[in-house]
C-alpha cells in the first residue's frame, strides 16, 4: 500500500526503536520521507549516540524520495521540531509525524492516511493521534472518536491547521482567548490545568513545542481524532528522555492493537468529554473513586494486581 501522505521522522540520540520504525515506513511507501535530527550536545557519550543514529539511517536505501536534515550542533527540541514542521508544510499539504521512540501497529499509517482524507477540509478537526492512552475506548462501532486533547508523538495534521501554531503564545495574553478556551473545555479543573501550562509556556523561552500546539487548537476550538484502539505506544519516558523521565500508570496499561479496514468515522464531530476527564484525572493524580476503579480494573486485567490495590488504597 502506498500512502498519499508524506511521513516525517524526528531523531536525536535514541536508536532502540528506529529499525522497526524505518521498516514500517519502508513497507507503507509514503509519498516522501523527511528525517530531521538535532545535533549532539557537547558530551562524548551524546556525540556517540547521535553518530550511531545517523550511521543507521545513512546505511539504508528507500524506494521513495527521502530528505535528510541533520543539525551539526544541538539547537534543542523546540527549535528542531518547529523548524522541521514549518519546512515540511512549506512543501506539503498534509503529513504524518513520528518521534524516534514509538512502537507502531501495521494499521497506524493507513488509519492516519484515511483520516487525512476524511477531514481534509473540516476546520473543526486539527490533528489525528495514533495513541489512545487508555489502550482502548468504547465508540459504538466507530474506528475513532474526538477529544479536546490528543497525544503528539505519532500523529498527523494539515498545513491548514498548523498555520495557527506560530501565533498561539500571543493569543494566550488576551483575556478573550482565556474565556474562549474556558468555555470550550467546559471543565474548571481541566481549564486550570491547561492555564498553568500555558502560563509557563508563554512566559519564558520555550523548551518544548506541544504545549503551544494544544493552545493553538484550543484557541480555535479544534478537536483531535483518537483511535478506538491504540495504534502506537510512546516508549520515551525514562532517564534518556528530554523532559518526561517518570513513567505513569498509563504507561503500564499501554498496548498496541490493529484496526482492520474498512474504517468507520463517527456519526458526528463532538468531543468525548468522559475520555478527556479521565485523562486529566489519571495524568494529574486527581483520580475520583470511579476513575480509580476503572483504572484498577485495567491494571488487574494485565496482571498488575498489587499496583491496582495500591491505587485503590490511595
Amino acid at each position: 500500500m502506498t500512502l498519499h501522505s508524506a511521513v516525517v521522522l524526528f531523531v536525536y540520540n535514541r536508536i532502540a526503536y528506529l529499525p522497526a520504525i524505518l521498516d514500517r515506513i519502508r513497507t507503507r511507501r509514503p509519498s516522501k520521507l523527511y528525517i530531521f535530527g538535532d545535533g549532539p550536545k557537547d558530551d562524548p557519550e551524546d556525540r556517540a549516540r547521535c553518530a550511531a543514529v545517523r550511521g543507521l539511517i545513512a546505511g539504508l536505501e528507500f524506494p521513495f524520495a527521502v530528505e535528510l536534515a541533520f543539525e551539526p550542533d544541538n539547537i534543542g527540541l523546540y527549535r528542531r521540531l518547529v523548524s522541521g514542521i514549518d519546512s515540511v508544510f512549506a512543501c506539503e499539504e498534509r503529513a504524518i509525524f513520528l518521534d524516534d521512540d514509538v512502537e507502531l501497529s501495521q494499521s497506524f499509517f493507513p488509519f492516519c492516511d484515511w483520516l487525512l482524507d476524511v477531514y481534509e477540509r473540516e476546520e473543526r478537526v486539527a490533528m489525528i493521534s495514533g495513541i489512545n492512552p487508555f489502550s482502548s475506548w468504547p465508540t459504538a462501532g466507530a474506528t475513532c472518536f474526538f477529544s479536546k486533547l490528543g497525544n503528539a508523538q505519532a500523529w498527523a495534521t494539515w498545513r491548514r491547521a498548523w498555520r495557527f501554531y506560530s501565533g498561539a503564545p500571543d493569543l494566550w495574553l488576551r483575556p478573550e482567548t482565556k474565556a474562549l478556551i474556558a468555555a470550550f473545555l467546559n471543565d474548571p479543573e481541566l481549564f486550570a490545568w491547561r492555564a498553568e501550562i500555558n502560563e509557563r509556556a508563554t512566559s519564558s523561552e520555550p523548551h518544548t513545542w506541544d504545549f503551544q500546539w494544544m493552545l493553538a487548537r484550543h484557541a480555535r476550538q479544534m478537536l483531535s481524532v483518537v483511535p478506538a484502539k491504540s495504534l502506537a505506544i510512546h516508549r520515551g519516558r525514562g532517564p534518556l528522555a528530554i523532559h518526561v523521565k517518570t513513567r505513569t500508570v498509563l504507561d503500564v496499561i499501554a498496548e498496541r492493537h490493529e484496526i482492520e479496514p474498512p474504517f468507520q468515522a463517527p456519526r458526528s464531530i463532538a468531543s468525548d468529554d468522559a475520555f478527556d476527564r479521565l485523562y486529566f484525572e489519571a495524568t494529574q493524580n486527581r483520580l475520583k473513586p470511579r476513575s480509580a476503579q476503572w483504572l484498577a480494573q485495567q491494571l488487574m486485567m494485565r496482571g498488575h494486581n498489587l499496583l491496582a490495590a495500591a491505587m485503590l488504597r490511595h
